[in-house]
């Protein structure tokens, strides 16, 4: 008690001090306005943080993880592995099949019953802007998805709920501890992923050329490549390293997709352009519904 009535009566000494000294007052108050002014920015990025804006606040809800990521071609050990390599092989049978167009949903059942019929798939960077403008984007349209008011409509034949999965090409695994990967220059998880689910990006990389959503007059040829692992532009030489980040893609394996040619790694954009939350959803669920950008046309429609 006597020890608490010592501090309080040093606390009440130093206020009557600055009380009675007139030039430490005005330093005080300059002082407190420059502390909130440089507190601004982490106080955003804390109240962000609990409203699931940027940053990958919201993504990390539909994290698909790279934990347990190891760099040996073939080993099929993270969560994101998993459903690549799956995607990998009903994709490969949905291109082949595109052209009789004979397949039914029934026959991609084995992926759609464990990941879905229809969903985005997105890579990002952390506290990257572009990023940043994929994740609000579709945070805005999951929260008015299929909503005629806001003019969110999916064009599906059956209702299919928002759904999403997100890899953090940022990350840094457990095993990122082991010594083996801890030498220098050693790759990424992200990094050691693409190496081992590089089949499915070298296959869809040019067919998403050849059918992209936005036309391939607005998109580098090299974004392509660089998606495809397959990036002979760069002087890294090094297509690990050169994946275009961030970038959006659409798997469908719905029976209209199915129908006109169009399923399994289906879309891609590699930025999500607009000045708000909507016009940056309508741009992902135009996408969604394989809508041109430059017309309000559906591809569904068109010859393909």
């Amino acid at each position: 008690m006597v020890i608490l009535k010592a501090i309080g009566a040093f606390f009440v000494k130093i206020w009557r001090w600055i009380k009675e000294t007139a030039w430490v007052q005005p330093l005080l108050i300059v002082g407190t306005i420059f502390a909130v002014i440089f507190s601004i920015p982490y106080i955003t990025k804390w109240m962000q943080s609990f409203a699931g804006e940027g940053n990958g606040q919201f993504f990390k809800n539909y994290d698909l993880s790279l934990q347990n990521e190891r760099f040996v071609l073939g080993e099929v050990n993270s969560d994101a592995d998993k459903m690549t390599q799956s995607l990998y092989e009903y994709t490969t049978k949905a291109y082949d099949d595109a052209q009789t167009k004979t397949t039914t949903a029934n026959d991609y059942v084995g992926f759609t019953k464990q990941y879905g019929e229809k969903f985005f798939v997105v890579f990002y960077k952390e506290e990257n802007t572009a990023s940043n403008n994929i994740e609000t984007g579709l945070k805005y349209l999951s929260e008015k998805w299929d909503n005629a008011q806001y003019n969110m409509s999916a064009n599906d034949d059956t209702f299919i709920p928002f759904s999403l999965k997100a890899v953090n090409t940022s990350y840094i695994a457990d095993n990122d501890n082991d010594e083996e990967i801890k030498l220098a220059g050693s790759p990424s998880a992200f990094q050691r992923y693409l190496y081992t689910n590089s089949n499915l990006f070298n296959v869809a990389g040019p067919e998403l050329y050849k059918a992209s959503y936005q036309t391939r007059a607005s998109v580098s040829e090299n974004s392509y490549d660089q998606f495809a692992l397959n990036n002979t532009s760069s002087s890294t030489s090094d297509p690990l390293k050169d994946f275009p980040l961030p970038c959006v893609c659409l798997v469908d394996f719905t029976q209209k997709a199915i129908s006109q040619g169009r399923a399994g790694l289906s879309e891609i954009l590699f930025t999500v352009s607009g000045d708000s939350d909507l016009s940056r959803a309508t741009l992902l669920l135009n996408m969604w519904n394989h809508t041109d950008d430059y017309s309000t046309t559906n591809l569904f429609t068109k010859q393909l």
